[in-house]
């Protein structure tokens, strides 16, 4: 039941969160390379697109961590995005060499919940923007 309910709050949360602009403003203002990601599963090597996804990772855990102001602004969501990850990254790594083809989804995946992350990470630096 609670795999259930996992699976169906992260396929609600990524299909959603409202608008991309917020994802794609940190995306550039980072440098980041989620956003054009996806469009290339499928047309380049799939360990360099998780390399780039995983970097793009740890630098958006690294910005939400140090972003000022309300942390529980999406704390949940949050959690369960970097737990989807997690498993994703767990599934990448276990399946890539048996069944290549199996990755893809997961790699979309990985690409959309940066997505959603990136645009957790602009809605907190736009509280802390308002408020000084």
């Amino acid at each position: 039941m609670f795999v259930y309910w996992f699976r169906y709050s992260l396929l609600m949360l990524l299909r959603n969160l409202p608008g991309k602009a917020l994802s794609r403003r940190t995306a550039r203002e980072n440098q980041l390379a989620y956003v054009g990601l996806a469009d290339q599963i499928g047309t380049a090597p799939d360990p360099e697109i998780f390399d780039s996804l995983d970097h793009d990772y740890q630098v958006l855990r690294y910005l939400l961590r140090h972003t000022g102001g309300d942390y529980r602004v999406r704390a949940f969501e949050e959690y369960l995005l970097r737990a989807d990850y997690a498993l994703l990254r767990a599934y990448y790594r276990a399946v890539r060499r048996a069944w290549p083809p199996g990755v893809k989804p997961a790699l979309r995946e990985m690409a959309a919940v940066l997505g959603c992350l990136g645009h957790i990470h602009g809605e907190r630096l736009e509280l802390t923007r308002a408020r000084s």
